[in-house]
């Protein structure tokens, strides 16, 4: 492990390098996260992320981070608990709490269990209502490296009922260009959430035929698209299967497996103009990069009719998703 400095808190962050064959990934201890992804011979990181953890802030502070310990949104930061509901420290606008706001797990420390030359495990610990969720909860993430692939298995546990949707929050950018417009993106999703100016689900899945949703069939990004939506792959967890697929102009391809039930893509349509540099020199504006984050739905608790996200004592909660990086011949 080597230090790579502070946290945007001041702690120390430490990062894990891992490599086999062409693929080299570099973790840090803040959040869990996938900081650097590099495929020989190409020279840039396939992922958007800062130059030290300290610029992990901002749009930045989820960039390749395990968010948690429930992803996306809830409306008016209520999580419904069949012990009572438990309110969230709001961090949007409209009242709402993305990625659990300050109690999110990207913005701490993880432990490092064990590391070897192609694997790291990490796992943070959460007391019953420290951050004012219930139970006492262990979660980890196990980042492994395959012949052009990356594995990440999550899991979690507790020892009273909680509730549980991790998710890993890399912005993808295949290209050594300033935005992604020139990739193409599918998704093998028949059916999407439509949302509300909050970005909250509106209600039951539309299915995308006829839709600007459509991904079935491989499309080019543009400019003027606008996604931030949460893509419904099936109902509940389920076997390992390929869920989408980006390709940059370069040739590489990144394919996306998972056992997740959804998939929330978010384009960078929001992300913000800034000429602080990014890690390989690339600058931060609308579009820089792709979220394709494996999770549960959004907002689930406040839906009944979603997939829930309650975790019981004794219950297992693993997610896999597999990152596979190839280029054309």
């Amino acid at each position: 492990m080597t230090p790579v400095g502070p946290s945007p808190r001041g702690e120390d962050v430490h990062e894990i390098t891992l490599s086999r064959g062409a693929l080299t990934a570099r973790i840090w201890t803040l959040g869990a996260a996938l900081a650097r992804l590099h495929l020989a011979p190409f020279d840039h990181n396939l992922t958007l992320a800062p130059q030290a953890p300290s610029g992990m802030t901002g749009p930045l502070q989820y960039a390749g981070a395990v968010v948690g310990p429930v992803a996306n949104r809830l409306r008016n930061a209520r999580l419904p608990m069949p012990d009572g509901v438990y309110t969230l420290p709001a961090n949007e606008p409209s009242g709402h709490v993305v990625h659990c706001g300050a109690i999110g797990l990207h913005h701490d420390i993880w432990e490092v269990v064990d590391h070897g030359p192609e694997h790291a495990r990490l796992a943070i610990t959460r007391a019953h209502l420290s951050d004012g969720l219930p139970g006492h909860r262990r979660f980890e993430a196990l980042y492994q490296l395959a012949d052009d692939a990356l594995h990440l298995t999550l899991s979690a546990e507790t020892d009273a009922p909680t509730a549980a949707n991790l998710a890993h929050h890399p912005y993808w950018a295949l290209a050594d260009a300033p935005t992604i417009s020139d990739h193409t993106l599918w998704i093998a999703a028949d059916h999407v959430l439509e949302t509300d100016e909050g970005l909250i689900p509106l209600d039951a899945p539309r299915a995308v035929d006829g839709t600007a949703f459509d991904y079935r069939s491989a499309r080019r990004l543009t400019d003027s698209a606008r996604l931030d939506h949460n893509f419904c792959l099936s109902d509940a967890r389920t076997v390992l299967r390929d869920v989408a697929r980006l390709i940059g102009p370069n040739g590489l391809s990144l394919t996306i497996a998972t056992t997740e039930p959804g998939l929330q893509v978010f384009n960078g349509f929001s992300l913000p103009r800034s000429d602080a540099a990014l890690a390989d020199g690339r600058a931060m504006r609308p579009h820089a990069g792709i979220a394709l984050e494996p999770q549960f739905w959004p907002d689930a608790p406040n839906q009944p009719a979603f997939p829930s996200i309650l975790l019981h004592p004794g219950e297992s909660y693993r997610q896999e998703t597999v990152y596979g990086i190839t280029t054309a011949a």
